[in-house]
């Protein structure tokens, strides 16, 4: 490989930013998963209606 400068930098740029957000960010974006909570909408009905949506019961009107 030929070294010259824009093959350079294609190469530190990924790793100079890694090091430039720090280990907080990398904790925090590898962190858990999102658990699912309650829906701000409320639950959702029991079935589907003919083309397979389901509704919260304040959208059905």
């Amino acid at each position: 490989m030929r070294w010259d400068r824009r093959a350079f930098l294609r190469l530190s740029a990924p790793g100079g930013g890694a090091l430039a957000l720090g280990p907080g960010f990398w904790k925090e974006a590898y962190a858990a998963p999102a658990q699912p909570g309650p829906s701000p909408y409320g639950a959702m009905s029991g079935s589907a209606d003919g083309r397979f949506y389901r509704f919260t019961p304040s959208a059905r009107r």
